[in-house]
């Protein structure tokens, strides 16, 4: 699941580096969340941030539905995944 994890969080990187007219508050939004959702990889990670992160990546999903789908889509899949996880 983890590797399922760190394949979508390379997914959402290359998103991101295609989606050229992103804001920088957008863009840097999904770079902090892509960071936090790194740290779900690490066996000591702190259960209530990731809980946060995860609750912040349906907020971001939502918000990039309409404009940006295919970063949406990543997002949702990142969140499936979390949830996977139990976080």
């Amino acid at each position: 699941m983890k590797n399922k994890l760190k394949e979508l969080l390379s997914e959402l990187h290359t998103e991101l580096g295609d989606a050229g007219e992103l804001d920088t508050d957008a863009k840097q939004q999904l770079e902090v969340l892509a960071k936090d959702i790194q740290g779900a990889i690490d066996p000591d990670s702190d259960k209530p941030l990731l809980e946060d992160v995860s609750d912040q990546l349906q907020v971001a999903a939502v918000n990039f539905e309409s404009e940006h789908p295919r970063i949406a889509g990543v997002l949702e899949n990142i969140t499936d995944t979390l949830a996977k996880l139990g976080i």
